[in-house]
């Protein structure tokens, strides 16, 4: 069962109690959470969110140019808060992190983001990371889908940076 819907899930104050709802109701289903990591520096969101088996946050970008120009962020939701706040759900979680990044071709492709983006793998120690793009109009003019020699680009770096991190702790069912 994956909780996403229409906005940041982890903004309801309820979120722990949603989830252990959801387990009660599908006991036999695993509950994952979709979530942006905006507000993973909280530590009470952080709690909550660790009810769930699977979190999908996203991570597009660490470059701070490219992070203000693709997410538009609230002042408050700073790209170094967030980083450690997913590093230090990390530390306390012992479910399973799927990372999402999300290229647009000109906005978050580059090689500084797809370098810094490895080493955030390597520590991060995700099970798995997607590297997606856009299949349908962006909701912002002119964003284009990043090309498939990117994505591949992309996706080895950082698929090989999460197995290396990521293969010792998390053998089991891989």
């Amino acid at each position: 069962m994956t909780l996403g819907g229409l906005g940041e899930p982890c903004l309801n104050s309820e979120l722990g109690a949603v989830i252990a709802g959801a387990k009660e109701l599908f006991p036999d289903l695993p509950v994952a959470v979709l979530t942006n990591s905006s507000l993973l520096p909280d530590p009470d969101v952080r709690r909550e969110l660790a009810q769930a088996d699977i979190v999908l946050p996203s991570m597009d970008t660490l470059v701070p140019a490219e992070y203000h120009r693709l997410n538009r962020p609230h002042a408050a939701a700073g790209l170094t808060a967030i980083r450690q706040g997913l590093l230090d759900f990390r530390a306390a979680y012992d479910g399973k992190i799927f990372l999402e990044v999300l290229l647009l071709a000109g906005i978050n492709d580059s090689a500084e983001n797809s370098d810094l983006l490895q080493d955030f793998c390597r520590e991060l120690a995700p099970d798995r990371v997607d590297v997606v793009t856009l299949s349908r109009p962006g909701a912002h003019p002119g964003c284009q889908a990043a090309s498939a020699e990117t994505l591949a680009r992309f996706r080895a770096a950082l698929g090989g940076a999460a197995q290396d991190a990521g293969a010792p702790r998390r053998a089991e069912g891989h």
